[in-house]
């Protein structure tokens, strides 16, 4: 019998919140077209059918307290599983170090842009300041290793397969209580047990039987970035 432990209360819907960033400083309009343009991207990718867990869409964040707010708001969210950010426009790196340090669930960095292909021939300042992921993103990668911030990292079209692929393999990873069906032999269930160390509320745990054979076991040792 193998047990996989959570500390997720409510298992009925695990989630990943789709974060887009961006600043005040563009207007009323650009920012309306920046959501509108998140919302696309949040559908296609819960439309692909490629994705264990739903996006669940949150508003444009453009300012440090509201970044702060929202990651403390995803800490104790006992459905939201992660988090995904995407730099839409030019979004000023400092004002996700006060969130991002005290953020507490798993995030992944999806480094793309709305735009699959330019239009060449009708770019101007508006869609240079609407379409500034490539400075938003490379700015957010920045200050995500200079915090030394444990993420992922996935860079490409949203709509290609290989990039969605991707995003799905991060969501294994960050929710536990996902087995795949060549490890249980039949339905898990979950149980709560008694967690007995740190004075923590008894976990839900995953209960399930493996199919019998060889094996070699593992160990992984979590020893920060010191890899």
């Amino acid at each position: 019998m193998h047990i996989l432990t959570s500390n997720m209360k409510n298992l009925e819907a695990p989630s990943i919140w789709y974060i887009t960033g961006s600043q005040d400083l563009y207007g009323e309009s650009t920012l309306n077209q920046v959501a509108a343009n998140s919302r696309e991207i949040l559908e296609s990718l819960n439309g692909s059918q490629r994705l264990p867990l739903k996006l669940l869409f949150r508003p444009t964040l453009t300012r440090p307290e509201e970044v702060r707010a929202l990651c403390l708001q995803a800490n104790d969210d006992p459905n939201c599983a992660g988090l995904i950010l995407w730099m839409h426009t030019f979004s000023p790196s400092k004002m996700w170090i006060g969130g991002l340090s005290a953020l507490r669930k798993p995030f992944l960095h999806l480094h793309t842009q709305f735009n699959r292909d330019l239009p060449w021939s009708e770019i101007d300042m508006d869609f240079m300041n609407l379409n500034q992921s490539a400075h938003g993103d490379r700015e957010a990668g920045f200050i995500h290793t200079r915090l030394r911030l444990n993420r992922k990292v996935v860079v490409g079209h949203w709509s290609d397969e290989e990039v969605q692929d991707r995003i799905a393999a991060w969501m294994r990873v960050s929710h536990m209580l996902e087995v795949c069906e060549s490890i249980a032999a039949g339905r898990p269930s979950l149980e709560i047990h008694p967690l007995g160390i740190g004075g923590k509320e008894d976990p839900v745990r995953l209960v399930f039987n493996a199919h019998p054979g060889r094996a070699v076991n593992a160990s992984l040792i979590d020893l920060g970035n010191r890899f």
